[in-house]
């Protein structure tokens, strides 16, 4: 059993969450590298279970989450903290006990589970950095979200919470289907559609390639598979003063 030392807590993990990113690292397929023998995985939920001297933030028995970043606490972001990642060159978090520095966790929501609290640490925080950047969303706003992955899921689930109206594009009707029960206002599926970048523009109150509608758009969109960009003709979805956001 690891024991932990001055400000250092020790976890049972009790859940861990897999992400897309977990694979892309593990295949070669991630800007950052894999370091062989690491422990994988990036989030993940658990308990406290013995504090090592001078840890005030928690007690035993509180249950928490990792942060994504360990060592980036607040500030511009720096390069070299951002280097520092779960499951590339730190130990990640597929395994039963692990002893981590007490800033690196927040206390979990109670309302969640540790399974569903272990799904928070990279996709939901990527959705809740997206809508609340510069601009953050408000009550009215458009939506414009790409795919079905893990990010978007819960970007669709968040905007509904901030009143925005979501546009979701999706592969498939099944997807389609799924992505309206979680809230999605209209969902567009592009391999019917291929114009979906007029469609979306339709949805939005103008006419395609107008430039004029209803409201700006924040666009969420995605990395092909192996890296590269996908092209993606968003201009012609929003309203002039849209915002547009790649997802990595």
């Amino acid at each position: 059993m690891p024991q932990p030392g001055r400000g250092e807590v020790l976890l049972q993990v009790r859940a861990s969450s897999l992400n897309y990113r977990d694979l892309a690292l593990l295949n070669g397929r991630y800007p950052m590298s894999y370091q062989d023998g690491l422990v994988p995985l990036s989030d993940a939920a658990g308990e406290v279970v013995e504090l090592g001297a001078d840890c005030r933030r928690f007690t035993v028995g509180d249950r928490i989450c990792n942060t994504f970043f360990p060592e980036w606490f607040r500030g511009p972001f720096p390069l070299p903290t951002a280097a520092r990642q779960y499951g590339s060159n730190l130990d990640g978090w597929l395994c039963q006990y692990k002893v981590v520095r007490e800033e690196a966790l927040v206390k979990a929501p109670q309302h969640l589970s540790f399974a569903e609290a272990a799904t928070l640490t990279c996709a939901a925080l990527t959705a809740w950095t997206a809508l609340h950047g510069p601009q953050p969303i408000r009550a009215g706003d458009t939506v414009l979200t790409q795919g079905s992955g893990g990010v978007f899921l819960f970007a669709i689930q968040l905007a509904k919470l901030l009143g925005a109206r979501v546009i979701a594009t999706t592969s498939s009707a099944a997807k389609a289907q799924r992505l309206t029960e979680l809230g999605a206002d209209e969902v567009i599926d592009y391999t019917a559609r291929p114009d979906w970048d007029a469609a979306a523009r339709e949805l939005n109150g103008g006419p395609p390639r107008s430039g004029q509608g209803s409201d700006p758009a924040l666009g969420l969109r995605r990395r092909r598979r192996g890296g590269g960009r996908k092209r993606l003709n968003l201009q012609p979805a929003f309203a002039i003063g849209g915002k547009n956001m790649l997802l990595k």
